[in-house]
């Protein structure tokens, strides 16, 4: 069991694939507590538990990854971004730019002005 970000509130849910974009999850609150029990049951058999409840028939005679399909969510997985140096970035005169030499060549933009234009004075 692990916590995981949904809508914007922090959620202990079952993990059950992990991936390299999204993760699919089983959330804690929306389970019974035979539910619980069960997939409590299968997490810890161990290993993914996508492969465990494929292979799992429930005490009701239904497979576990069908009993549950209706559950699953997939949730995007934060990837962390890494940080870039000034002492990376390499400057030559050739390639540097001053500050009112990039003012100056920037093309200038008219603003238009919202609605119909009026009408002319006869």
């Amino acid at each position: 069991m692990k916590e995981y970000m949904i809508n914007g509130t922090k959620r202990f849910c079952f993990l059950v694939k992990k991936g390299d974009a999204n993760d699919i999850v089983i959330d804690y609150d929306s389970l019974a507590s035979i539910d619980l029990k069960r997939l409590s049951g299968i997490e810890a058999q161990g290993g993914e538990m996508m492969r465990v409840m494929r292979d799992t028939v429930l005490d009701n005679g239904v497979n576990a990854l069908v009993m549950y399909k209706d559950l699953l969510r997939t949730i995007p997985v934060e990837k962390k971004k890494e940080k870039v140096s000034d002492e990376n970035i390499q400057t030559t005169p050739e390639n540097s730019v001053s500050t009112t030499e990039a003012v100056e060549s920037a093309p200038v933009t008219v603003k238009k002005k919202r609605g119909r234009k009026p009408r002319a004075k006869v």
